[in-house]
């Protein structure tokens, strides 16, 4: 659940104000975390769903659907991303499978899914489009296939924790990336997330 709170962190500093359809790439264990966090940070209007294998990605919309209505199952990742305002991947890709030309003006992308070298989630024209924030420089520059292996080489716009304390200035019109790497920075956006919601559900 911590990952999914760092998510919530990223999209809560990152995303459009505005955002009204969320997709979520995947339908496993992350995907269940992701969706019960980001619902309750954000109320969206609609979550649009995309897995590899349509059987298990039906099973997730079903599933969710018990407590968010408009839920829907797209059959390609192309649907589910051009329509989105914000995104989470969560496949534990090894290949793209998020393309730049999909994506929405002011779009934001939490990409959780590929945390090894030579994994990657988003294309090169994905990666060069959109301002890109890290939990950790260090560790995505050492452990992120998506920009360790993105030509040209990607700039890393900022730390999460440098977005939270206003060390790094974010312009929410512009397309971005959240790469969650789940290093131990998830925790303070944990933290961070529960302290902002004392008194409420989260």
């Amino acid at each position: 659940m911590r990952t999914a709170a760092a998510t919530a962190v990223a999209t809560k500093y990152l995303a459009p104000d505005n955002a009204k359809v969320l997709a979520i790439f995947g339908a496993g264990g992350q995907a269940r975390s992701h969706f019960q966090t980001m619902n309750k940070i954000h109320k969206y209007e609609e979550i649009l769903v995309w897995n590899h294998t349509t059987e298990n990605g039906e099973k997730f919309c079903k599933e969710i659907s018990k407590t968010f209505k408009n839920v829907r199952f797209c059959s390609n990742a192309k649907e589910a991303a051009s329509n989105a305002d914000v995104i989470v991947l969560v496949v534990s890709s090894q290949t793209p499978v998020l393309k730049g030309e999909w994506l929405k003006e002011g779009v934001h992308v939490n990409s959780v899914g590929a945390c090894r070298p030579t994994w990657r989630e988003m294309d090169d024209e994905c990666m060069n489009q959109c301002e890109l924030y890290v939990d950790s420089r260090e560790g995505a520059l050492k452990e992120s296939g998506d920009i360790i292996m993105c030509q040209p080489k990607k700039l890393i716009n900022g730390e999460i924790g440098e977005v939270i304390d206003g060390r790094c200035k974010v312009d929410r019109n512009k397309k971005t990336i959240f790469k969650s790497l789940g290093i131990a920075a998830e925790d303070l956006a944990a933290g961070h997330l529960v302290w902002k919601n004392l008194g409420s559900e989260i």
